[in-house]
């Protein structure tokens, strides 16, 4: 599986994000490595949330929540509906590492 535009260190936790599986794994088998996709004030060590922007009107809670364990475990999810047009959410991961490889690996997702 090549992605154009990914390095081979995304590439690999792309790779790994695919083959994830909750039940199998207390949490990512590597530490990701930040990418310029952070914000310039990231701090890996505490942060365990991630924001998720421009969300379709009809994406669920329970939807958000299955595509983001494929970084792995989640502690919860919040999804907040703005208008028609459009909505918000953030993700809460029990670790850090899994919130900075959502972060990596589902940036810009469609």
């Amino acid at each position: 599986m090549q992605q154009q535009g990914l390095n081979p260190q995304q590439q690999a936790m792309m790779q790994q994000a695919l083959y994830h599986h909750p039940s199998l794994f207390a949490g990512p088998q590597i530490e990701p490595i930040l990418s310029g996709n952070l914000p310039p004030n990231f701090d890996s060590a505490t942060c365990r949330s991630v924001y998720v922007g421009n969300i379709h009107p009809q994406v669920s809670e329970p939807l958000l929540q299955e595509v983001f364990l494929s970084t792995g475990p989640i502690e919860g999810c919040k999804l907040i509906k703005k208008d028609k047009q459009s909505s918000y959410g953030f993700v809460h991961y029990f670790d850090r590492g899994s919130a900075a490889l959502a972060i990596v690996t589902l940036n810009g997702r469609h």
